[in-house]
């Protein structure tokens, strides 16, 4: 069996308003990865809608910033799932 590898781009926009459309751009970023909520939601053992940041465990976190810059923001979110795909692996060798 070929198993297609699956790539999502981790995407983020920074505006000076509510709506990026009719307000300037500030920044924009973005960074390539695997789907990470779905992921977490089978790590979690729960649904979809319980797969938030808030009910996953501290050590799936990196010390990066949440800093509301586009490229910062991706980037966190990459380092996420890779936290969270070693748990999966190391939870598959076990």
């Amino acid at each position: 069996m070929v198993h297609k590898l699956e790539i999502y781009i981790s995407t983020d926009v920074e505006a000076d308003g509510p709506i990026p459309g009719m307000n300037s751009m500030l920044s924009f970023g973005s960074a390539a990865y695997l789907e990470d909520k779905t992921l977490a939601m089978a790590l979690l053992k729960t649904n979809y809608r319980k797969s938030t940041k808030r009910n996953m465990p501290k050590k799936w976190f990196d010390p990066l910033p949440h800093s509301h810059q586009a490229l910062d923001d991706a980037i966190e979110q990459g380092a996420l799932f890779c936290n969270m795909l070693r748990e999966l692996k190391s939870s598959d060798s076990s």
